[in-house]
C-alpha cells in the first residue's frame, strides 16, 4: 500500500493547487480533495466519507490543509484517518473568529439570533447557526501537527494559534511579516526559506533549557525577535543551507 498525501484548499481555491505539492512528497501520491461543503456540519459527512475511502487504500495518510479547509478538517477528521497533518493559516477557533467579525460589523448576539444571518460590508455572512453550531462541537484534535503562520494573519491571532498548538502539542512555524495565507503551502514555504537563507550565522543562538518531550536538551533557533518553531521541513531547508546541525522548537 502507498502513502497518499491529500491537499485541502481554503476559501477561493481549488484541488488543483495539489500540483504544488508533488516536489514536496515525491515519494507519495498527492491528490487534492475538491470539497463542497460551506459549514462545518457538511464537511463532516463529506470530509469523513473521502478520507476514509483514502484511508482504506494506503498505508500512511498525509493532510495539508489552508485556511477554512484547516478548519473543516480540524471539525470533520480524527487520528483514524489521519497520521500527519501541515496547516497553513489555519482557522483554529471558529468561534472566536465570528465573534471578531460581529465586532468588525457592530453586531450583536441578540441581533444575529433575531435575524438568523447578517450580510457583512466585507463579503462574509453572519450566521447563527454556524456560531451555535461551533460552540456546540468544540475541536478535539490527536493529529501530530505543524503550523505554518503568518506574523500578520488578520483572521488568527498569534495568541489564537499559540494556544491551540500548545494544547495539542503541535509545532508551530512562524513567518515574520507574512500574512493569512491565500498562496499554496509551497509559496508560503519558499518565504520562509528566503527569509533564513537572508541570515547570517551571527544571528544564530541556541538556548540549552528548551527541551524535548523526553527531557533531553533541544537547542532553539532563535532568529532575532521571530522565534521559528519547529516544522520538519524546514529544519530540512535550513540544515542544507546552514553549517550547523541542530535547530528545533521554541515553543
Amino acid at each position: 500500500m502507498n502513502n497518499i498525501v491529500v491537499y485541502v484548499h481554503g476559501k477561493g481555491g481549488s484541488a488543483q493547487e495539489a500540483e504544488h505539492y508533488k516536489s514536496l512528497f515525491p515519494k507519495d501520491e498527492v491528490i487534492g480533495f475538491d470539497y463542497r461543503s460551506q459549514t462545518p456540519w457538511q464537511a463532516k459527512k463529506e470530509f469523513f466519507a473521502f478520507f476514509t475511502e483514502q484511508r482504506g487504500r494506503c498505508e500512511h495518510l498525509t493532510l495539508v490543509a489552508n485556511s477554512i479547509g484547516a478548519f473543516f478538517a480540524l471539525s470533520s477528521l480524527d487520528e483514524t484517518l489521519v497520521d500527519r497533518a501541515y496547516f497553513i493559516s489555519p482557522i483554529v477557533d471558529m468561534e472566536n473568529l465570528i465573534c471578531n467579525m460581529m465586532q468588525w460589523s457592530n453586531v450583536t448576539e441578540q441581533e444575529l439570533a433575531e435575524k438568523r444571518e447578517i450580510a457583512t460590508n466585507f463579503g462574509e455572512t453572519l450566521s447563527w447557526e454556524y456560531l451555535c453550531y461551533v460552540r456546540q462541537h468544540p475541536i478535539i484534535w490527536n493529529v501530530p501537527t505543524c503550523i505554518l503562520y503568518g506574523e500578520h494573519d488578520n483572521l488568527t491571532s498569534i495568541e489564537t494559534v499559540s494556544a491551540f498548538a500548545k494544547r495539542y502539542h503541535a509545532d508551530l512555524t512562524v513567518m515574520p511579516g507574512g500574512e493569512h495565507a491565500s498562496s499554496t503551502f509551497i509559496l508560503f514555504f519558499r518565504a520562509v526559506f528566503q527569509y533564513v537563507t537572508r541570515l547570517t550565522l551571527q544571528h544564530v543562538t541556541y538556548r540549552s533549557q528548551c527541551r524535548k518531550p523526553d527531557g533531553a536538551d533541544m537547542p532553539v533557533l532563535h532568529l532575532g525577535k521571530v522565534h521559528i518553531c519547529n516544522a520538519d521541513f524546514l529544519r530540512q531547508l535550513i540544515q542544507a543551507h546552514f553549517p550547523v546541525r541542530h535547530y528545533a522548537v521554541q515553543p
